[in-house]
């Protein structure tokens, strides 16, 4: 039975778009031209599919693919085992079931129960914690996205047909806290004054391309909180403007799509991705704004931000090539950087957001203010800041 109108459709929200004047305004007085090729000439069935495959994240897709395959060589390895134990008592054998579309809910139910308890990293240990419920939620993905099961939703609290799997999970998380399997976490360390100093005397160069590549890549992560290298390898030069007001000069940022702001249809009516300004220091030699305005006076007007760094000319010139920057080199940038400069510590694309939030947070900006700028990030200062503040 189809659904009833007023469930399909959020009123509230359907409103405000009605509210919010469209970019380019139609009279829809065409001429006869207009009227036959106005719209994309007609699509098949492949393109269709394409698209509802691309509104998944590339991480989370990794991520879906992770518990799949996880799922497929446990099952295998069972379903062995199963078969040998049939071989020995003449019982029946017990086989685990694919995760297709035809999977029933009990089955599920009883089999993710066991799969949570035998699940291991590929070195044979357990998976902590927060690692096996990731593991189930790619899994739970998986049925939804691409089996078009959506009722199979096992981590839905008010779903009766999981408890015991839910329960399953539980146990067994709160088994492995006591172990202490997971308890001590590995994350990404701000920058300090000191770190910065010493980067700028060892890494940062704006007589060299390097140098000066390290320099915009950092002020990149900690101005304007980029942090996943795929955010860095998608910036794009026009990403980046240069105005004045009654202030000064500055620089804005025009955020696009990212890991944590996808876009789409389920985003709030009329919001803007990420734009933050950064006014310039004149009298600071490492002023941030100069810093960009010279990178960019090296690369080419349009196109990829990162381009590859050259040795310098013979000329004693700063050149870079026309090539783009690949993601993997980019992933080592945080590491190349720190190592010069003899800095040690945990450092990746996150520091510099983290270090944006750690300074925020010592100076007491509203915690709610700096998680709608900086997400995540402010959930872990929360705790590892709290005696910073001085109240």
């Amino acid at each position: 039975m189809a659904e009833p109108l007023a469930d399909m459709i959020d009123w509230e929200t359907e409103f405000i778009l009605s509210q919010i004047d469209i970019d380019d305004k139609e009279d829809f007085q065409l001429t006869e031209v207009q009227k036959e090729f106005r719209f994309h000439p007609p699509v098949d069935q492949e393109t269709v599919e394409h698209y509802q495959k691309s509104r998944i994240p590339d991480n989370t897709a990794k991520m879906n693919r992770w518990g799949v395959t996880t799922w497929n060589e446990w099952m295998a390895q069972r379903n062995v085992f199963s078969e040998n134990e049939a071989s020995r008592t003449g019982k029946p054998a017990e086989y685990v079931p694919p995760l297709t579309e035809g999977i029933q809910a009990q089955e599920l139910n009883y089999w993710l129960s066991k799969f949570v308890i035998e699940a291991r990293r590929q070195n044979g240990n357990r998976y902590p914690p927060d690692s096996l419920k990731q593991l189930c939620c790619s899994i739970a993905r998986h049925l939804r996205d691409s089996c078009n099961r959506p009722d199979l939703n096992f981590m839905d609290k008010t779903n009766g047909t999981f408890l015991g799997l839910r329960n399953t999970l539980d146990g067994v998380m709160k088994e492995l806290s006591r172990e202490g399997i997971g308890t001590v976490k590995k994350q990404a360390q701000p920058y300090t004054i000191e770190h910065e100093e010493k980067l700028w005397q060892h890494s940062f160069d704006t007589s060299t391309a390097l140098g000066l590549s390290y320099a915009v890549y950092f002020y990149m992560c900690k101005i304007f909180g980029l942090r996943a290298a795929d955010e860095h390898s998608g910036l794009t030069v026009d990403q980046l403007s240069f105005q004045d007001d009654h202030i000064g000069e500055y620089v804005v940022f025009h955020g696009k799509p990212t890991k944590t702001d996808q876009g789409g249809l389920y985003r709030k009516p009329g919001q803007q991705f990420k734009t933050i300004k950064h006014y310039a220091q004149p009298e600071n030699p490492r002023c941030v704004v100069k810093l960009f305005q010279t990178y960019l006076s090296y690369i080419p007007k349009k196109g990829p931000f990162y381009r590859r760094p050259l040795a310098k000319a013979t000329d004693g010139k700063v050149k870079f090539s026309q090539q783009k920057i690949g993601v993997h080199t980019l992933r080592k940038y945080c590491q190349e950087m720190t190592t010069k400069a003899g800095i040690d510590g945990y450092f990746t694309g996150h520091s510099g957001k983290v270090t944006q939030a750690t300074s925020l947070y010592r100076q007491e900006f509203d915690e709610q203010l700096i998680l709608n700028e900086l997400d995540t990030e402010v959930q872990r200062l929360k705790v590892t800041n709290a005696p910073m503040k001085n109240k």
